[in-house]
């Protein structure tokens, strides 16, 4: 297997997910794909998948310095070669 490091925003709610995009929009911050998941109910901001964990946290610093915020998290995962 081999890892891989998603960059994303987690909410449990459609509104603040809603408001967080716009928040982000309003930053200029792009390359992100919200996703609601129906089964789990939760709603997310991808900003990133990377296969290095320096490179996502590249990423995360990225979107706390530019945001004023410290919301983004990474998520690692084991994924078949």
């Amino acid at each position: 297997t081999r890892k891989v490091y998603d960059v994303m925003y987690v909410y449990k709610d459609q509104a603040s997910w809603e408001r967080f995009q716009k928040f982000l929009a309003a930053y200029d911050v792009k390359e992100l794909v919200p996703v609601h998941d129906n089964e789990k109910g939760v709603y997310y901001i991808y900003a990133g998948r990377f296969y290095d964990q320096a490179t996502a946290q590249q990423r995360l610093n990225f979107l706390n310095k530019t945001t004023s915020s410290n919301h983004a998290q990474i998520r690692e995962r084991d994924v078949p070669k």
